[in-house]
């Protein structure tokens, strides 16, 4: 089994096409073309993989409670009325 991955950017870099083939040990040549990352503005998270991503890099910084409390401050942004609220959310140990 080999598996062979391109990448390819136009000149004005509007998109990077990733290819990658699978050589199965048959012969049999699979492939899967990909012409936006995931996340991209054309590839969009959808809210529970955004969700996902924001606890797994937030968790482990400021434990899971601090990251419901700025998720949730996140979430109602319009009507925070000081965004010192949110910021102090951010700071590892401080007493939010």
């Amino acid at each position: 089994m080999e598996l062979h991955n391109q990448a390819t950017a136009g000149s004005d870099i509007v998109a990077v096409i990733v290819r990658s083939v699978l050589i199965a040990g048959d012969g049999r040549r699979l492939t899967r073309q990909i012409a936006f990352a995931k996340g991209a503005p054309e590839n969009p998270l959808r809210d529970e993989e955004l969700g996902a991503k924001v606890r797994s890099l937030v968790v482990p910084v400021l434990g899971e409670a601090r990251c419901r409390e700025l998720t949730d401050c996140v979430a109602r942004l319009e009507q925070v009325a000081d965004l010192r609220d949110l910021t102090r959310l951010l700071v590892p140990g401080s007493g939010a």
